[in-house]
Order: C-alpha cells, then structure tokens, then sequence
C-alpha cells in the first residue's frame, strides 16, 4: 500500500502553506474520484454460496459479506457476476422495504444487486437449490473515506494522475496562499488525460471482446 503522505510530499512545493493534512485529505478524495470516473480498482473473489446467506422471503435473495474477502474499500458497483460459471447482465436495483413481490418488476434473465451496507451485497432473484451455487463477483471499489494509504496501483501506474488531480483542487480553492486558478486548469487538464488512459486500461483488461490482431504480409 501507498502512504497517502508520498503523495503529497510530491505535491506539497506548489502548494506553499497548505497544511499536510489537507494535502493528504485531498489526495484520498481525488483517488476515490478517479475509481468512480475509472473503475480502475477492482476486487474479485468466489463465493461459495451457503443456506445462512439465502433469504426465500426476501425475493429469494443472496447477502453477501465482503469483508470476508477484503476491507478497506467501499464498493462502488458490480462489474461481473457468474454463477456456476455462467456469466449474466447485472442491474443495480434496490427495492423498497415493503415490496416483496417483483415479479412484475424485474427480469429473469438478469440479476439485480445493491448494497445495504458498505461491507454487504446483496442479489436477487435466484431459483433452485441457491445453496448449492457458487458465485464469482467482480467489484469496482474505492478506498475508505478513513483511508490513510491507497492501493499500489496508484502509485505504480497513476502517479501523475493523482498528484495533478490533487493540485488541482486545492488550487482551484478561493482566498488561500496556495490557490493558483490559472495553474489549477493547467493541473485539472493533466487529471483528465491520466483518467481518460486509465479508461483505456480498464477495457482493455476487463473486455470481454476476443481482440485480433490482422496480419499484414509485405
């Protein structure tokens, strides 16, 4: 994990007189913004589904608890769903609280998701011996808002991201000795490219389109 203080050490000489711990706030707040532009950061796992997490009188749903495979993160929303291998179309949905009937309301073909909670997700609607299932869950996620280091992704990859998104917020700040406007959309331009090439990344990687390369003989 990245220490959220390396990041603003490489921000801190263009922002004379910001406090670190703002700097540090506002780096946290910029990589949570480019994983919900991105959803750069993702976590998977598989998930045996046993007869605890099943609720028939809930629209035969499934509750999940995600820090049972990792903590840390918020989830932000579901990016690939399968069960027992088959992979289906998902939708976020949440229902209200005295509605237990949907079959007016939803596909059978798709599966619907929300999160009750930051650490739970839940889906519906399932048929059969649920039980007997095993899910695979691909998330998009973003760090706590308590977060105090970050994935190393983002250092790794996105450093020049993160550091010109920073800059740029808190230049964009009215009345401080370090807001900077002109500087500000200069940094705020340098964000979007890193966001915009991390978009890139992420249908590139999570694709499920078969890529071909044509070849071409001289």
């Amino acid at each position: 994990m990245a220490d959220l203080s390396d990041f603003a050490n490489r921000c801190k000489s263009d922002l004379p007189g910001c406090p670190g711990p703002i700097i540090r706030d506002a780096v946290r707040d910029t990589v949570i913004d480019f994983c919900r532009e991105t959803g750069r950061l993702r976590k998977s796992f598989e998930h045996a589904v046993a007869v605890v997490d099943v609720d028939t009188a809930d629209n035969d749903s499934v509750t999940i608890s995600l820090s049972s495979y990792y903590t840390g993160h918020t989830p932000v929303r579901l990016a690939e769903f399968a069960v027992d291998g088959y992979y289906y179309t998902t939708v976020w949905f949440e229902p209200s609280t005295d509605l237990t009937d949907l079959s007016s309301l939803i596909n059978t073909s798709l599966r619907y998701y929300h999160f009750p909670s930051s650490t739970q997700i839940k889906l519906f609607p399932f048929t059969g011996t649920v039980a007997a299932m095993n899910f695979f869950l691909r998330l998009t996620v973003q760090p706590d808002r308590d977060a105090t280091s970050v994935d190393d992704l983002f250092w790794n990859d996105y450093l020049d991201a993160i550091v010109a998104g920073t800059k740029q917020r808190l230049m964009a700040q009215v009345g401080k000795t370090w807001s900077n406007p002109e500087a500000s959309g200069y940094f705020g331009r340098k964000y979007i490219q890193g966001r915009d090439s991390a978009k890139i990344d992420v249908m590139r990687m999570h694709s499920h389109a078969d890529q071909l390369v044509e070849a071409n003989f001289f």
